[in-house]
């Protein structure tokens, strides 16, 4: 695959053949190399903008080529990877307007959420959403990151199922999941792990004190201040400054 760009390397190790090899299984070849695929994008090991081809992948995954081009084409459909003419692929590019259109509606969805929820915690799942607020993460430690964005969309999802609005949740859920590539690429850049281990916590007091225009508060300040540490790792990334902030600048609106 091509050379990752000098920003994304000081971020992250170069995807390898090690780290990406599909495994043995019970699930399809094509299943598991666009899963593997996939996970290697959301955490940013594949840069934004990288070149991707069905050989490049096929030798990175170990797969033949077939499952390879079944799993980039997935991805296309997914708006994670971009077809390019002549050239094979490129991994989607993260832009501004992505940004801003992604925590917009998380901004309309989840402290209406955090509302409804607050004082709704049964015992044993506010133990659990009290040890994941704790989760925080090690500067430029990819294991440690990880555990962390899991532990944070798990977090968010289960105080939109507590809000007992079924929509609400399947769609916040959608909005989490989108946002994970997202966080990772923030996080790898500007890491502030103390800062949002406070937000959680002081968001999990709200809603287990039944507090709800503090758990909407919260929320508020917690998504805005996510936002602001992704938009600032965009701004800071010299290779995409010029080719996916100031492109999506023309098409998106202030807030």
């Amino acid at each position: 695959m091509e050379q990752q760009p000098e920003a994304m390397r000081k971020m992250t190790p170069a995807a390898t053949s090690r780290d990406m090899a599909v495994p043995a299984g019970g699930r399809s070849i094509a299943e598991r190399a666009y899963q593997r695929l996939r996970l290697a994008i959301v955490e940013c090991r594949l840069a934004p903008e990288q070149r991707l081809t069905e050989a490049s992948v096929a030798q990175q995954l170990q797969v033949g080529k077939t499952p390879a081009r079944e799993a980039l084409r997935r991805l296309v459909l997914e708006g994670l990877a971009r077809v390019t003419p002549r050239h094979g692929y490129t991994v989607a590019p993260i832009t501004l307007r992505d940004v801003q259109e992604l925590f917009d509606l998380r901004l309309l969805v989840e402290p209406a959420a955090a509302a409804l929820a607050s004082g709704n915690l049964e015992a044993a799942l506010m133990s659990r959403l009290k040890r994941l607020s704790r989760v925080g993460y090690g500067k430029g430690g990819r294991d440690s990151v990880r555990k962390f964005v899991r532990a944070n969309t798990e977090f968010h999802m289960q105080i939109a199922h507590l809000s007992g609005n079924h929509r609400i949740a399947q769609l916040a859920a959608q909005l989490l999941l989108e946002s994970e590539r997202l966080i990772n690429f923030g996080v790898l850049l500007h890491p502030q792990s103390e800062r949002t281990v406070d937000e959680h916590r002081r968001l999990f007091e709200a809603l287990a004190s039944g507090d709800a225009n503090s758990a909407r508060r919260i929320a508020e300040e917690h998504i805005r201040a996510t936002r602001q540490m992704v938009v600032e790792s965009l701004i800071s990334d010299t290779r995409l400054r010029e080719v996916s902030i100031t492109h999506a600048k023309r098409a998106s609106h202030p807030e």
